[in-house]
């Protein structure tokens, strides 16, 4: 038997979780469906750890700027200890739980539509209103390097440090 929403926010990024949020604070019944993490690509290896990487680098430049101190050294098992602890070692339960707690349904599933009762997630649901958030295609093709595989590296990437 179907579930019943007023809408499923397929992908839990940045854009999916704004509309999930939206329609929650509107008083409305959410299912968000999201196969890997809620807070998305950004949150986990993209934006958040990116930036993480880039912030030593900079921090070093401006203390080497400062009369009477070296350089810093950089080693990247650290920035990458520390990468990980910003990204919370890809734990989203928080986020999760967070929309829970407003009345989400949060599926852990790859949401498939296909036909008039479009629904690949397990609990079937059923709903009025349909937003697809789940990013763009395209990562992972020849030459094309998204930010898990570039940002998971065990050694330091190649290139200037």
């Amino acid at each position: 038997m179907a579930v019943e929403f007023d809408a499923v926010v397929i992908g839990a990024g940045p854009g999916g979780e704004t509309v999930a949020g939206r329609l929650l604070d509107a008083g409305r019944r959410v299912a968000l469906v999201e196969r890997e993490l809620v807070g998305g690509e950004c949150a986990y290896w993209a934006c958040v750890p990116s930036k993480t990487l880039l912030r030593s680098p900079e921090v070093g430049a401006q203390a080497a700027a400062v009369a009477g101190v070296s350089d810093p050294a950089r080693e990247w098992p650290a920035l990458r200890d520390y990468r990980d602890g910003m990204v919370r070692g890809l734990d989203d339960s928080a986020q999760v739980r967070g929309y829970r707690e407003r009345g989400a349904t949060v599926l852990r599933a790859t949401a498939r539509i296909t036909g008039r009762d479009p629904w690949g997630a397990s609990a079937d649901p059923a709903a009025h209103r349909l937003a697809v958030a789940a990013g763009v295609g395209g990562a992972g093709q020849h030459r094309v390097l998204g930010g898990d595989p570039a940002l998971a590296a065990a050694p330091a990437p190649a290139g200037d440090a």
